[in-house]
């Protein structure tokens, strides 16, 4: 484990190493994930700390999850460094520097259990020839990432007629009849398949994508009952294979609610594909719709690095910017509400607490402001003017002062805890 990477080896001797403490310093607001042309050099430099820490020191891991364990808890990045790796950071940049000019990088070497020996009663696995059917299902698969439907079409209908029951060339059928806007026909397909397949998560994805594919193509805004349909599709979808990418994907766009448990469905399946950029900005999203900046802005780094597609790689660069110029005029205070001051005309000031500091946020009106439980769904709640004692966080554009001191526009407030008042 722990192969060089070349490409970062080269861009490092040429461009030269960063300060380490910059390195661990840095965060979504920082350069080094702004500006695409620093986080290539940030980036590399990261994989060469991680790999000398881990790799060329006899206690790296033990220690690196020390570091982490201490950061994620909100120790500064630096003490805990120190305290961890027994190492000042500026220290170590001329062992980073040596490291890199190395010939030769170290690997790490992790022993396997032997292999159990096969049961020699049970013999050699048979090998299985795919009857004509699959063969004309496979070949049509093929034309159609060719973009070739027609030819694709007759394969299909080939193979349905020498094997009627065979659910993925139902399903291809249905998926060129979607992509020539042969609605009834795709429908019927699909139908039959799930009949055949009820738990089949492909069809059901499909018989999902084809009502929104319809209704986009006739330029009309899906029905309620077609969305519930087609939640209740990819749900059950989900349920069966839960990293089926494109199914999750399309969930999460038709019903982003319950904003925690689509997150939770998304993260593992973009961590298996970063370069799906459009999973990232969909997770993006939904970190933002919970007030997780920090993470949203994670992802989308993240998706910008991996993209694939020039457009795509630039659409992340500029979502990331926009969280950045909000971060920079926004605010994030946690602390108890205590008081509720309404005004004339419907105004509302929040008055909380954060350790002994005062903060005062000003809502236009009860509709200005999202409110949230302590899950991180939106809720509905009464507002009573007076007294509170409730630990609530909140997101406000700073107005008091150069710093934002004091004062702020509220932008959401979160109950921290359930029933609090």
């Amino acid at each position: 484990m722990g192969l060089a990477r070349p490409e970062h080896i080269a861009l490092l001797r040429r461009r030269g190493l960063l300060p380490i403490a910059d390195i661990l310093r840095a965060d979504y607001t920082s350069d080094f994930y702004m500006r695409e042309e620093r986080s290539e050099l940030f980036y590399a430099q990261s994989w060469l700390l991680a790999h000398y820490l881990v790799v060329s020191r006899p206690s790296g891991r033990e220690q690196l999850r020390d570091y982490l364990a201490a950061i994620t808890q909100g120790a500064e990045t630096i003490p805990a460094f120190r305290e961890a790796f027994g190492d000042d950071p500026g220290s170590l940049i001329a062992h980073l520097r040596w490291y890199v000019e190395s010939p030769e990088l170290p690997v790490a070497r992790v022993p396997l259990p032997p292999a159990e020996a096969p049961d020699a009663r049970e013999g050699a696995p048979a090998a299985a020839s795919p009857s004509p059917g699959e063969v004309d299902y496979l070949i049509a698969d093929l034309l159609l990432h060719q973009d070739r439907p027609r030819d694709a079409r007759r394969r299909l209908e080939r193979a349905l007629a020498a094997e009627p029951g065979l659910v993925p060339a139902r399903e291809g059928l249905a998926a060129v009849a979607l992509g020539q806007a042969r609605w009834d026909e795709a429908r019927s397909l699909l139908g039959a398949t799930l009949e055949r397949a009820p738990d089949d998560p492909v069809a059901l994805y499909r018989y999902a994508d084809a009502l929104v594919t319809e209704a986009s193509r006739r330029g009309e805004v899906l029905s309620d009952a077609d969305t519930d349909a087609a939640v209740a599709a990819l749900e059950k979808a989900v349920r069966q294979a839960p990293h089926f990418a494109d199914a999750a994907l399309l969930l999460a766009r038709l019903r982003p609610q319950p904003a925690r448990s689509r997150i939770a469905l998304l993260e593992p399946v973009f961590a298996r594909e970063p370069e799906r950029t459009d999973i990232g900005i969909a997770l993006s999203g939904l970190y933002v719709r919970v007030n997780d900046m920090r993470r949203a802005a994670m992802v989308l780094a993240r998706a910008r690095t991996a993209a694939r597609d020039a457009d795509m790689r630039f659409l992340a660069g500029h979502l990331l910017g926009r969280i950045g110029f909000a971060s920079a005029m926004t605010g994030e205070v946690t602390g108890t509400l205590v008081r509720l001051e309404c005004l004339e005309g419907g105004a509302l000031d929040f008055v909380v607490d954060a350790e002994g500091r005062l903060l005062t946020l000003h809502a236009p009106g009860p509709r200005s402001v999202m409110l949230y439980g302590p899950d991180g769904e939106p809720r509905e709640k009464e507002l009573v003017c007076g007294p509170h004692h409730s630990p609530v966080s909140a997101f406000y554009v700073r107005t008091g002062g150069a710093d934002g001191e004091g004062a702020g526009t509220l932008l959401s407030m979160t109950w921290n805890e359930a029933g609090s008042e």
